[in-house]
């Protein structure tokens, strides 16, 4: 639909579900430097896809850098996710290796 690259497409993985919703997006995640301080780093831009598994009816968030590949974003859609919109972002608290992480998407 929106990147003609060969990582934009659906893949492997992703046969068993349906995607709801699709969008190019770029990702941030907060982390901290050496001193503490915290800021906003790229993750890369990619394909933002909503799926939706066809049996099974559980939702995640997948998000594919377009330019290598690299799985950015892969996680369930749970209740307690509590995403918040601004003027031009989605902020929300994602896991990465077990530890929450705030993300956002723009």
């Amino acid at each position: 639909l929106f990147g003609q690259g060969h990582y934009d497409k659906e893949g492997e993985g992703e046969e068993s579900e349906t995607t709801t919703h699709e969008v190019k997006a770029k990702v941030f995640r907060l982390s901290t430097d050496k001193e503490g301080t915290p800021s906003w780093n790229e993750l890369g831009v990619g394909i933002l896809r909503l799926k939706k598994h066809k049996t099974t009816d559980k939702r995640r968030v997948f998000l594919r850098n377009s330019s290598t590949g690299k799985i950015i974003l892969n996680f369930g859609i749970y209740s307690a996710l509590k995403p918040s919109l601004d003027k031009k972002a989605i902020s929300f608290i994602g896991h990465d290796a077990g530890k929450q992480v705030p993300y956002r998407v723009r």
